[in-house]
């Protein structure tokens, strides 16, 4: 079932042109294209159910992100907490692997955290459109 949500993502130049990237991590970060689908190696990825929601979270942590109306597959309730790592790109992925495989984590390199209000997971998103957050 497809159900629309809202995703949260930057905007980065690099020499190769420019990417949208997830809003929430700042190096395992996947790259999204509107009209294509996103799907993770592993786990899930995060987004906002409303619009509201979206909003409140660009404007309490960085009013330069955009939110896109997305289509998402398999929208599901977050799990009660979510980790935050190391930034270690190789850590990184050792946690979430960790993480979405269901396994106690017991390492120092990472805290947990209720993820913010109106989150959910989904299997895949496809970036719509851009919403004027202002």
């Amino acid at each position: 079932m497809i159900t629309y949500v809202y995703k949260i993502v930057r905007l980065e130049s690099r020499s190769r042109g420019t990417a949208l990237l997830s809003g929430y991590c700042s190096t395992a970060q996947l790259r999204y294209r509107v009209g294509k689908k996103t799907v993770p190696k592993f786990g899930k990825l995060f987004a906002f159910r409303t619009l509201k929601a979206a909003k409140a979270y660009v404007d309490a942590v960085s009013p330069s992100y955009t939110i896109y109306q997305s289509r998402a597959t398999r929208v599901t309730r977050p799990p009660r907490y979510i980790g935050y790592a190391s930034t270690e790109l190789s850590t990184l992925r050792e946690l979430w692997a960790e993480f979405w495989a269901g396994r106690r984590l017991n390492n120092a390199w990472y805290r947990l955290q209720r993820p913010p209000k109106g989150t959910v997971c989904c299997d895949s998103i496809t970036l719509i459109r851009e919403i004027n957050h202002e």
